[in-house]
């Protein structure tokens, strides 16, 4: 089981009741939202699949091409993986514990799990940028070389407290509490990530535009990097104001549930097919700059 109560209304998964916590559902997500579930359903179901076949096709790509020496580009499509993975499981095995397939923790775990991925996918990113920025090397940007331990301990961080959310919830041990933690800690972590995408993009195009013009190859990448790290951040910030809409509103009343479900899977999806697309790139991006630097 598993509910929220505020000022006498109650939500519990799969369903809304009235004043009594604990009592059982009087009204089901399903027989409210009708066709809408299903469609929803499939519509992500499908998505997720296609974005899983792809990314296994990539991975493949890339050992096929490169070996077997794990570099970022490769990580970033692992955790890829991942993320589609249990996004898959979730939507298809019991799509927010909804129709009670399974207990209450493992959809949980699912649910969260991914946004850690998702948390790891975009720290790697970040690190592969600062790569950058050093190895052309930049004024100003030898100091970012301190960020990649922080960086790591953030994304260690996030799973120790998935895992410690997890447990509460089984052992019953301030499950509210440690959900408003990891809440507050992901939203938190994603907004930093917002703000190191743009400042890095910046930093890029500042200090290789000039010489960007002259090359269009390396004209290309750079617009890339730029486009990818206005995207996802403005796409990290929805994504914020959405889930604390939900936690504040949304969980409460049954349309408001589903939509911002819609919401946040479409933006789940934009984001991690904005990276995707991107991170096909990153080894001739790596080896040009390395190279350009190498020159001077």
């Amino acid at each position: 089981g598993g509910g929220t109560c505020v000022d006498g209304f109650c939500v519990c998964w799969g369903g809304w009741y009235g004043t009594e916590y604990g009592s059982e559902c009087t009204e089901y997500g399903p027989d409210l939202w009708g066709a809408w579930w299903p469609a929803h359903v499939a519509i992500y179901a499908t998505c997720w699949s296609i974005l899983l076949i792809i990314t296994t096709i990539q991975i493949v790509r890339l050992f096929v091409n490169t070996g077997f020496v794990i570099t970022i580009q490769k990580a970033i499509h692992i955790f890829l993986l991942c993320i589609a993975i249990v996004r898959l499981l979730w939507i298809t095995w019991d799509y927010g514990g909804v129709e009670g397939r399974l207990p209450y923790v493992v959809v949980d775990f699912l649910f969260g799990i991914a946004f850690a991925f998702i948390l790891t996918a975009f720290l790697l990113v970040q690190f592969f940028w600062l790569e950058i920025c050093i190895s052309a090397k930049m004024a100003g940007v030898g100091r970012l070389k301190r960020l990649r331990v922080p960086f790591a301990s953030a994304a260690l961080l996030v799973y120790i407290i998935q895992v410690t959310r997890n447990v509460s919830v089984e052992l019953n041990w301030q499950p509210d509490l440690w959900a408003s933690i990891y809440w507050f800690y992901v939203s938190a972590i994603l907004i930093l990530i917002a703000c190191g995408f743009l400042y890095t993009s910046w930093k890029l195009h500042s200090v290789l535009y000039e010489t960007a013009q002259t090359n269009p190859v390396r004209l290309k990448s750079l617009t890339n990097i730029v486009r990818l790290a206005v995207g996802e951040s403005v796409a990290i910030v929805f994504m914020v104001g959405i889930a604390f809409y939900y936690l504040l509103v949304a969980q409460f009343q049954a349309v408001q549930w589903l939509l911002v479900n819609y919401l946040a899977r479409t933006l789940e999806l934009v984001m991690i097919g904005m990276l995707l697309a991107a991170i096909s790139r990153i080894p001739q991006k790596n080896k040009l700059v390395r190279r350009e630097a190498a020159n001077r």
